[in-house]
């Protein structure tokens, strides 16, 4: 009798081994599971720590760049011709450049000449080229009267368009993309050359940044948008800034700065002021006229500065 009893006992023992060494699985897997969520959690917010470490670099890095313009120009050690310099914060390497806005196209101002030379910099072909020169200046003229090759109204409402152009002056550059005409690719192309800020006609060759604009003054191309040759005296420079809108004074650079830590995340960002010099013993004065930020930007608007 006690050697059949043995028997269930000893089928229930070893079910009950079963039974524990499915649940220290299932426990292991679990901590396992846990393990991996939190490496994963730790990992994430190592990265925010870094991406928030390189931002607060960059935004030192305008501080920096802001700084140099806020001094004397004969002063300075930077230039504001686009040229890129290398400086270190907190261990995180900067890259910063200053871009003088007289030192580019101003769409309000320039010329229908300037307009279609700085087309054929960027290799735009004819029949891209001479209508789109036209539908710019329509853009910003007051009228509703379209030139030869040009678009007003009733060209936007055929093209399937829900806007018509403004009649006035561009606000920014990206108000290009809306003109007839105009792509998104081309834009990039020309945005490190293009501007609203100057309130110049012509522009200045002697801190030229963007890359349209520094093969039109390889190909002699003159500040009005005709082909001659630039006086070395500096006699072809361009006058002084002008008012550009509402009677603001002083003089309008673009600040970028590109932080990268040591692991490699990077950030950037840009700023567009208004400097405007010291009066008798007082300090300069700047204004931020616009703020942009964030990675990824495309190489054509003057982001993502490789490190030399």
């Amino acid at each position: 009798m006690r050697r059949r009893n043995s028997i269930p006992r000893r089928r229930n023992a070893g079910i009950a081994l079963v039974i524990v060494l499915w649940l220290i699985a299932l426990l292991s897997l679990l901590a396992v599971g846990q393990t991996a969520t939190v490496r994963t959690e730790t990992l994430v917010t190592g990265n925010q720590v870094t991406a928030a470490q390189a931002r607060a670099a960059a935004y030192g890095g305008i501080q920096l760049g802001l700084l140099e313009l806020l001094r004397p120009s004969q002063a300075r050690n930077w230039h504001a011709d686009g040229s890129v310099y290398p400086a270190e914060l907190d261990g995180v390497a900067l890259h910063i450049s200053l871009a003088d806005e007289t030192g580019k196209v101003d769409l309000n101002f320039a010329s229908g000449p300037l307009l279609d030379a700085l087309l054929r910099a960027a290799e735009v072909e004819d029949d891209v080229r001479i209508p789109l020169v036209d539908a710019i200046l329509d853009w910003r003229d007051p009228d509703d009267l379209h030139r030869a090759d040009g678009a007003e109204r009733e060209a936007y409402a055929a093209a399937g368009l829900d806007y018509v152009p403004r009649n006035g002056p561009m606000q920014s550059t990206e108000e290009l993309m809306l003109v007839l005409g105009m792509d998104a690719a081309l834009y990039h192309t020309l945005a490190d050359s293009i501007t609203v800020h100057s309130g110049n006609a012509v522009f200045n060759p002697t801190v030229v940044s963007g890359r349209v604009l520094q093969r039109m003054v390889q190909d002699g191309v003159t500040q009005g948008g005709t082909v001659g040759v630039h006086d070395d005296d500096g006699a072809d420079a361009a006058p002084p800034a002008a008012a550009a809108r509402g009677g603001a004074v002083g003089r309008v650079y673009t600040v970028r700065c590109t932080a990268q830590m040591p692991d490699g995340v990077r950030e950037q960002y840009e700023a567009l002021v208004r400097v405007t010099p010291a009066r008798g013993t007082g300090a300069p004065l700047h204004e931020m006229l616009v703020w942009r930020e964030g990675a990824g930007f495309d190489n054509a608007t003057g982001w993502n500065v490789e490190p030399e």
